[in-house]
């Protein structure tokens, strides 16, 4: 393999003619073949994608077993690119916290918090509308206290419900606490086959070439044209700091279809993938590129099978422990914090509970704001996903709140509650009390001179769930004539 070097006559776009009779020859056999790489043949080598390995953490215990079964059974077949080991390697222990244990661990918080904001919300109405209730429709008023005191017993058992599902999520975690180190994916990987990487000339090539066919996608605005020009890893320029993956993968791929295991000639090869939201290794109906089919042909006389995981090894990908799984226009609009910047590669991390949010400056909604950033400032977003199914930010926008700004309505109420050791508090509000943080205040100081009954004026923001809170609170020195949202 170290003969065959990628260079112009041997790479993705090469520079060699494809006529008719070798587009005839290349789908042929694709169509010939395809049964038997539908089935997994093994006539046929396989080679696994980053996102196939690390979906594992995810799965539901009966589909980590039959991946892991798979490995093992057909470990002689199947290869791993020296890339996709790499990626693999590198995002092991964060997919695994993303994954699996991050979503666990916020269950039972989830799952108090749920039960509080049930008994909050008729708790709250109650109050809000005593007065015309009790007075006018005391009936009805009966009935409501009726309902709120059967509804309090119900739910009194929560601190044992919580402490039980707290146990069993112990159990679970302490169960894989030594995953990141006794890992049953790691052990199985160890034992397949990977394939030689590219040298630093090469990757240097595939890297300009990458960069040369991305300026032809981007200033084409035809989307027919654009089809045709999409090239492996192309949704990846606004999606990762490093966009040239699964670039490199391919062409390794590429060498290995003409050298084949230990230098035992050419072959067709299988590509299994995960990917189908980005569309550039497979259709999002996960039918073939064709011209994908075409090029691999043209410098290898032999078909490269790109296929998504799923159907030929029967196994559900589907990541139990993600909650809200979003799709790839989620159309809810979200608000959190600026976590961390790269202003020289131009990405950045937004907080979230479930797991912080990779964006760039191609995700945001004005491109040329990415350098107006800052630490910690609130931005507006929605949630998309890259190729690999993880969540990221889509549509970024700065947001800043002001009392200043005439164009935000400025609400007045009370302060319902708050937890001054947790630096968090509720505003009286309809249709349901309004969450705010110590930091959201005017001036964060304040927070301690707050009390319940305390009077307040605000501005209404969103939380990452799309929820409203209150964005910006100060306390009300001075009567003032504000909406007033606590009847």
């Amino acid at each position: 393999m170290s003969e065959l070097k990628i260079n112009s006559e041997f790479c993705f776009d090469s520079s060699k003619k494809l006529t008719i009779e070798i587009a005839h020859n290349a789908l042929k056999n694709y169509a010939d073949r395809f049964s038997l790489a539908l089935k997994l043949d093994e006539s046929i080598p396989v080679i696994l994608d980053t996102n196939v390995l690390l979906a594992y953490y995810g799965l539901s215990q009966i589909e980590k077993d039959k991946l892991i079964e798979f490995l093992k059974q057909n470990k002689d077949r199947l290869f791993l690119t020296s890339q996709i080991e790499k990626e693999f390697l590198r995002n092991r222990i964060r997919t695994i916290n993303k994954d699996f244990f991050n979503p666990l661990k916020s269950i039972q918080s989830d799952f108090q918090s749920t039960y509080k904001d049930i008994k909050n919300k008729l708790k709250s109405f109650l109050e809000s509308k005593k007065n015309t209730l009790s007075k006018d429709y005391p009936e009805i008023w009966d009935l409501l206290s009726e309902k709120q005191q059967k509804l309090n017993e119900l739910l009194e058992d929560e601190q044992t419900l919580s402490e039980r599902l707290a146990q069993e999520i112990e159990r679970k975690t302490t169960d894989y606490e030594n995953i990141y180190v006794v890992d049953n994916l790691l052990e199985a990987c160890a034992k397949l086959t990977i394939i030689p990487s590219l040298d630093d000339k090469e990757v240097d090539f595939v890297k300009k070439q990458y960069d040369a066919l991305w300026q032809k996608y981007e200033v084409e605005k035809d989307e027919t044209k654009r089809r045709e020009i999409i090239f492996p890893g192309c949704g990846d320029k606004r999606n990762k700091e490093d966009p040239y993956g699964d670039f490199i993968i391919f062409h390794e791929i590429l060498k290995f279809m003409v050298c084949g295991k230990d230098g035992a000639g050419k072959t067709d090869v299988i590509f299994l993938t995960r990917e189908k939201t980005k569309g550039d290794w497979i259709h999002s109906d996960l039918s073939p590129i064709i011209h994908y089919i075409e090029k691999a042909f043209l410098v290898t006389d032999k078909t490269l099978f790109i296929i998504h995981a799923e159907k030929p090894l029967e196994i559900s990908f589907e990541n139990i422990h993600k909650a809200n799984q979003t799709q790839e226009n989620d159309p809810v609009i979200r608000e959190s914090t600026i976590l961390s910047l790269n202003f020289d590669k131009q990405w950045g991390f937004i907080y979230s509970k479930a797991g912080n949010l990779y964006f760039n400056q191609y995700l945001m909604e004005d491109q040329g704001a990415f350098r107006s950033l800052s630490q910690h400032d609130i931005v507006q977003y929605q949630i998309g996903q890259n190729q690999s199914g993880d969540d990221i930010a889509t549509n970024v926008k700065k947001i800043i709140y002001s009392f200043e700004d005439k164009t935000q309505p400025i609400l007045e109420s009370t302060v319902s509650r708050i937890y001054k050791d947790k630096g968090y508090g509720f505003i009286s509000a309809q249709p349901e009390n309004l969450y705010f943080h110590s930091t959201f205040l005017e001036d964060p100081k304040a927070f301690h001179a707050l009390e319940i009954g305390s009077r307040v004026e605000y501005i209404v923001g969103k939380n990452e769930f799309g929820e409203d809170i209150a964005r910006l609170v100060r306390e009300v020195l001075q009567p003032q004539n504000k909406v007033d949202t606590s009847e």
